[in-house]
């Protein structure tokens, strides 16, 4: 099912809980697909992720790759599938740095604290970046959605 930048409560409710996605970008010098699993967090209607300044997907990025995430599930028992769901969004992005863009880089650090305490570790006390020379905020607004397993 195609549809444009919407998601059901049911898949509001996915995105929010899953805590592992990945993200796709095309090497534009090669086109080949660069993916990779991304901790995540869905707010405001965007997604936000952190990445390093020196990371293969911020060189893509740089190029203007297309960008798109993948949110799936699948489970089995006895043989059989239980769960078979997933969400492939492609995305318009935007890529933040603390010195130029503070306040929603702030904003995309501090949910991702929220989500993932493990933040902390490169966070100051009042959650500033301890390294901001060197880590990057993604904001990812979704596009365009096909979904399946969602009924």
């Amino acid at each position: 099912m195609k549809n444009n930048f919407f998601f059901s409560d049911i898949e509001k409710k996915f995105i929010t809980h899953l805590r592992v996605a990945r993200i796709a970008s095309i090497n534009l010098s090669d086109n080949f697909p660069h993916i990779v699993p991304i901790c995540y967090v869905f707010y405001d209607g965007s997604f936000y992720t952190s990445l390093s300044k020196n990371s293969k997907r911020l060189k893509n990025l740089n190029e203007k790759s297309e960008v798109s995430i993948l949110f799936d599930e699948y489970k089995e028992k006895n043989g059989e599938w239980v769960i078979l769901r997933g969400i492939f969004v492609k995305v318009d992005f935007e890529v933040l740095n603390y010195t130029e863009d503070s306040k929603i880089f702030m904003n995309g650090w501090t949910k991702l604290i929220e989500k993932y305490p493990q933040y902390k570790a490169w966070a100051h006390k009042d959650l500033t970046p301890t390294d901001p020379d060197l880590r990057r905020i993604m904001k990812m607004k979704p596009i365009e959605k096909v979904s399946w397993g969602f009924s």
